[in-house]
């Protein structure tokens, strides 16, 4: 009896250690991320102006690039994000009754530096206008670029829903995508998988896409004159709100 007791004590105690090894390596090897000391969200406002005529096919007409980026602070070492609208293009389409805007390079990148390991990044567009369905964005399918990132499923919207903005009434469309981060290039599963405890490693994404945006000047017979268009990147699993944001509001002129 005092052997088979003792049998099954030795068993408890192995079963304890098989457990708590791997636990304790995983602990050891991937520890807790550092504190984000300080963050700086920044924040882009740009107004596009459209002097085209709406009655015929006009001239090409372009648009200042837009740059948003934010900063923060671990162990003293800065990080960033950053999300940009460049090269941007238009003229009107007489045959389909819309502005068609060209953005050819929509780009979110990061450098992050230090013994960090965000999870993922979330990208989140909203569009609004003074009617419903007068605003289409689509992202271009075929073109998008990613390093170190999965990709963003293609974006179009019909979803709309009245919001009250700048004391008027506006209709708003809005979608998001959450982004992995992952490090292919190097063939492994994650981009944290040699990283460990590593005070100086440094890692970089980048995902790149063209923009199509269609704006209709008319709704049921009144003019639509403005329209809004934001997009917002925010960086995860850091315990802090880390995002950085370009707000775009489209003017047509009196000619237009």
């Amino acid at each position: 009896m005092m052997q088979k007791r003792n049998r099954m004590i030795m068993f408890a105690v192995l079963a304890v250690i098989i457990v708590a090894v791997p636990v304790s390596f995983y602990e050891l090897s991937y520890p807790p991320n550092p504190t984000i000391n300080s963050v700086h969200n920044g924040i882009a406002d740009g107004v596009w102006y459209i002097n085209a005529s709406a009655g015929q096919l006009s001239s090409p007409f372009s648009f200042t690039n837009t740059y948003s980026s934010s900063t923060f602070t671990s162990d003293s070492l800065n990080s960033s994000i950053s999300v940009g609208l460049s090269n941007v293009s238009g003229c009107f389409q007489p045959g389909q009754g819309f502005f068609a805007f060209y953005i050819d390079n929509f780009t979110i990148s990061g450098n992050i530096n230090g013994n960090i390991r965000p999870t993922s990044f979330t990208v989140i567009q909203t569009e609004e206008a003074q009617y419903p369905s007068v605003m289409k964005f689509m992202l271009s399918q075929g073109n998008e670029q990613a390093f170190n990132t999965t990709k963003i499923s293609c974006w179009f919207f019909t979803d709309w829903n009245n919001k009250f903005e700048n004391s008027a009434d506006m209709y708003a469309g809005s979608a998001s995508s959450n982004i992995s981060l992952f490090n292919d290039s190097a063939g492994q599963h994650t981009l944290f998988a040699s990283q460990a405890s590593q005070k100086d490693f440094n890692y970089k994404f980048e995902l790149s896409n063209m923009i199509n945006i269609w704006l209709y000047p008319q709704h049921n017979g009144y003019n639509v004159t403005r329209y809004f268009l934001s997009l917002i990147v925010s960086l995860n699993g850091l315990g802090k709100t880390i995002q950085t944001q370009i707000n775009i509001e489209i003017i047509r002129g009196s000619g237009s």
